[in-house]
């Protein structure tokens, strides 16, 4: 079959152009990448993008199709065609082609990743072993020490066996993991880093703060891992306002167009529901997100909705504690007396109770399946 692809085209320092390209003798089959390749080949040796494993292995050919980031390797024509979002001058659909959003174009498809890089780079994306290092060395300076005439100082010594969870004179050994401790972790050890998560992410468009839904998902695996001694610093990271957890718009786009199903959303909803648990013991102590999340819920299944009178005052003003916090609101405060809009009475919704009754049915269920706000995995001794 014959078929139409407009792909936007752009030189460095000039203007997006879109240019148009028909195959013939196209397969329903077909990758898009297949047709790109046809059409760098056989028609424009020009054309920039990138491909490389045409498996689904390797994420470098993520680009926008139709409208949505995707895998060039991994989306075939006929599918595309069903879903196509234009149509050529004799009304025929076309296929779409641009590069990924939220990213600089180089040249054409091709887009600099270095942004996407620099927020996973962020969230030191790796197994924090140093107090297991610090320990090894310390067992090392043990051994050498008869042949030294010195001897480790006992209480160091003491600490080393209790991070290793071993005897000093014992060889270390690998640390081992259960089945349910693993699988926390499998989900987020599918993403190849493809950047279509981070591509379509509405709160990386607008916070150029924010981590992006790519570097939040591993952060969950380093969160769960329980070989990681640095979770402490991890979710204090991860809970600040603005960068953290929190920006997340919960738009579900990255879940949508992830191509491996690691479901970025819900790697961050998991980090929500740690610091969340830790929140319940903090008392005041908690951060201003955390006081947001938990003043929303408290004030809808108490009245059906947000009294407004109330609620910067507890979330910004911390119930009166935080006096800047309510210094802050005194402008906006007194601007709304001024034009009659400070609501003056809160009377709760008539759908209170149905309220109540949801936020209740969702925490018993939550209960039962044990995922109500979970508290941070047992780290080894």
């Amino acid at each position: 079959m014959q078929v139409t692809f407009q792909i936007m085209r752009r030189e460095p320092g000039s203007s997006p152009r879109v240019q148009s390209y028909r195959l013939d003798n196209v397969l329903p089959g077909n990758t898009i990448l297949d047709c790109l390749n046809r059409i760098k080949w056989e028609q424009d040796g020009s054309l920039g993008f990138r491909k490389n494993c045409r498996n689904t292995i390797c994420g470098s050919c993520a680009m926008q199709i139709n409208g949505r980031s995707r895998l060039a390797c991994k989306e075939n024509v006929s599918e595309m065609l069903t879903r196509a979002i234009g149509t050529d001058e004799r009304g025929e659909p076309v296929i779409t082609v641009a590069p990924m959003g939220n990213l600089p174009v180089i040249r054409d498809l091709v887009v600099d990743l270095q942004p996407f890089w620099a927020r996973l780079e962020s969230i030191h994306p790796s197994v924090s072993r140093a107090e297991q290092l610090a320990a090894a060395e310390t067992v090392a300076a043990q051994e050498r020490s008869p042949q030294q005439n010195q001897t480790v100082p006992t209480s160091q010594a003491n600490q080393a066996s209790q991070v290793l969870d071993q005897p000093l004179d014992q060889p270390l050994r690998e640390t081992r993991q259960t089945p349910d401790q693993r699988a926390l972790l499998e989900q987020a050890g599918n993403c190849i880093a493809c950047g279509a998560c981070y591509s379509e992410c509405n709160a990386v468009m607008v916070n150029p703060q924010f981590a992006g839904p790519q570097a939040l998902a591993k952060a969950q695996r380093l969160v769960d891992d329980t070989r990681d001694r640095a979770t402490a610093e991890r979710l204090s990271q991860l809970g600040e306002d603005g960068s953290g957890v929190w920006g997340c718009t919960r738009c579900f786009a990255c879940n949508e167009v992830c191509p491996m199903e690691v479901n970025p959303l819900d790697r961050i909803s998991r980090i929500k529901s740690v610091l969340l648990a830790q929140a319940a013991t903090a008392g005041e102590a908690i951060e201003r997100p955390l006081r947001h999340r938990q003043t929303l819920v408290q004030m809808v299944r108490e009245g059906g909705w947000i009294d407004e009178r109330q609620f910067a005052i507890r979330v910004i003003g911390n119930s009166g504690r935080d006096w800047r916090g309510l210094a802050s609101l005194a402008p906006v405060g007194w601007r709304m007396v001024a034009r009659g809009k400070m609501p003056l009475t809160f009377e709760k919704s008539e759908g209170t109770d149905q309220v109540r009754g949801l936020i209740d049915a969702v925490r018993a269920v939550e209960a039962a399946q044990g995922t109500a706000q979970p508290p941070p995995p047992d780290r080894e001794s």
